[in-house]
């Protein structure tokens, strides 16, 4: 699997919004024609918000706004990892949909249901290995793009993305298992 990687993005001020931005590839203007083409969309910007759900001044989760980018409006289901540097090497974790129950055993993903071929989108980080990662350091978070093909009734693959994330309040976070 090939990821294409966004240039640096500009630190975060500890528990503010932060919108990070990358150049967007003239790669991601193209037609895509589905099912039959996998797209590699390149980086997308994100506006991230830190979220203290318990009130004690720790975040649990990081909550991640984006547009994404899709061929053609329609139902589809986004799954990511995140890769995070810390101390003793790379963590990695994955991106929950908003609100969601760590306690569920399932794989999660989002699911968008999107009207235009610019949609909008909110994942979710959990604090647990982000309370871990290296001050001052870039967390790199992988999408992978799913559309419904309703004539084979299942969700095929269609688009990768990555958004990369630096903030210098990584201490902050905390591990918390309510959503």
């Amino acid at each position: 699997m090939r990821i294409a990687l966004a240039c640096l993005l500009v630190a975060g001020c500890a528990g503010a919004s932060t919108t990070h931005r990358a150049p967007v590839p003239a790669t991601e203007t193209a037609t895509v024609h589905l099912p039959s083409i996998r797209h590699e969309g390149g980086a997308l910007i994100a506006k991230t918000e830190p979220l203290d759900l318990d009130g004690n001044g720790q975040y649990e989760w990081l909550s991640m706004r984006f547009r994404l980018p899709v061929p053609e409006p329609g139902t589809y289901d986004v799954m990511g990892s995140v890769t995070i540097p810390t101390d003793s090497g790379l963590a990695s974790d994955v991106i929950y949909p908003r609100g969601w129950d760590s306690n569920r055993a399932s794989v999660p993903s989002v699911l968008l249901h999107c009207d235009t071929t610019s949609c909008p989108a909110e994942a979710w980080l959990s604090g647990r290995y982000l309370a871990r990662a290296m001050a001052d350091s870039v967390v790199i978070i992988s999408l992978e793009v799913s559309v419904l093909d309703r004539k084979a009734g299942y969700f095929r693959q269609c688009a990768t993305h990555t958004i990369r994330v630096r903030r210098d309040d990584w201490a902050r976070f905390e591990w918390d298992r309510r959503p």
